[in-house]
């Protein structure tokens, strides 16, 4: 790229001739009907009451500074988990969303050349982020296992002591399969033996009991960072507020590479409130694991990968190998493309709408 004439603009060499992988398009519902958005990974049943009635009262004092480090929004974080593991504020910070958390993550980790441990498939955006500040992503094949099942043991194999940090979205996606929380201290143990640290992507957690969470881990690992997310299980994508729990160490070096301002003085707020709900997430989860049991029971042609009902999400797979995106697309039924999260045109990322038997028409039509 040249300027008037002038000499090259001098971008990163990393970012010479990369090609990003990431699942948002910015033109997935032109062109065609749609009817039924199962594609991006909110709640199907949108946020907690609570929340909107808050949001419609909240004054909006645009004129001034979001006040970080927003110390009662990590007050509330703290007791959100104290039945799980201590947790001082100290060792929590919120950010722009869960996907804001893991950049600045990678900020602090990654460098140029730096290795870091993934697996396939996984959310591909974080690779994004890791290529992008000139690291090396690693990762471990899982696609060849029977329904892409995550196998701890290939993992650990491949944790050599060459990698700052290690990369490990629980529940998974694109699959919606639940990682053991034994198969992760195994792992958290190796890498803490290399001095490696290994970042738990919960953004689908809400969905799965606390007790199953990488948080009760925590005092005993210093090496473990935890990401969250209320853009999923509390359906508050767009106010766009996540956090990450890890040793105040960790914690020092994330606030080195961070904006103080990314996240919005309401968000907190909200976040706060839907921590206290009590009744949403449990109510969710029933419903969700009903209507994608119910998917998974039904299919009369599609296949899955292994996926726990709980997770909104799961991979789906047309036997006969053609272009699944396509063929959903053209019913109206939006999706994720298979090779957007590293698995082929025969397959798609599907999140569950919020009601079955429309669904089930449109896959078994």
């Amino acid at each position: 790229m040249t300027t008037n004439g002038n000499k090259p603009l001098r971008f990163k060499p990393c970012l010479i001739g990369y090609d990003k992988l990431s699942y948002v398009k910015p033109d997935i519902y032109a062109d065609y009907r749609i009817l039924l958005d199962c594609s991006l990974g909110v709640n199907p049943f949108g946020c907690p009451e609570t929340v909107k009635l808050a949001a419609r009262e909240m004054p909006f004092p645009f004129w001034s500074y979001p006040p970080h480090p927003f110390t009662s929004t990590l007050e509330a974080i703290c007791r959100f988990w104290q039945h799980q593991a201590r947790v001082t504020p100290d060792e929590t910070r919120v950010y722009g969303g869960s996907m804001e958390a893991l950049e600045v993550v990678c900020r602090a980790f990654v460098g140029e050349g730096t290795r870091v441990l993934g697996y396939l498939p996984q959310f591909a955006d974080f690779a994004a982020a890791v290529e992008s500040l000139g690291g090396v992503y690693q990762t471990v094949d899982m696609r060849q296992k029977p329904g892409c099942a995550f196998d701890a043991d290939a993992f650990m194999a491949a944790l050599t002591g060459e990698q700052s940090l290690a990369y490990i979205d629980n529940p998974n996606n694109p699959t919606g399969q639940v990682i053991p929380l034994e198969q992760l201290e195994a792992i958290l143990k190796r890498a803490a033996g290399f001095g490696t640290a290994v970042l738990i992507d919960e953004a689908y957690a809400d969905f799965i009991t606390k007790e199953e969470s990488a948080v009760s881990l925590k005092p005993e690992y210093p090496n473990l960072i935890v990401a969250r997310t209320f853009s999923k299980g509390y359906g508050m994508a767009g106010l766009r507020i996540g956090y990450i729990i890890a040793d105040a160490g960790v914690i020092n070096y994330c606030e080195k590479v961070s904006s103080p301002f990314a996240v919005t003085q309401q968000a907190a707020l909200l976040a706060e409130i839907a921590l206290e709900d009590e009744e949403f997430l449990p109510r969710s989860r029933r419903e969700i694991a009903a209507i994608k049991g119910g998917m998974l029971a039904g299919l009369k042609r599609l296949k899955h990968h292994v996926t726990d009902n709980r997770v909104p999400i799961s991979a789906l797979i047309d036997p006969a190998g053609g272009d699944l995106y396509d063929s959903l697309r053209k019913k109206g039924v939006v999706t994720e493309m298979g090779g957007d999260v590293w698995l082929d045109k025969s397959a798609v990322r599907l999140r569950v709408p919020d009601s079955l038997h429309p669904l089930l028409e449109l896959l078994n039509g």
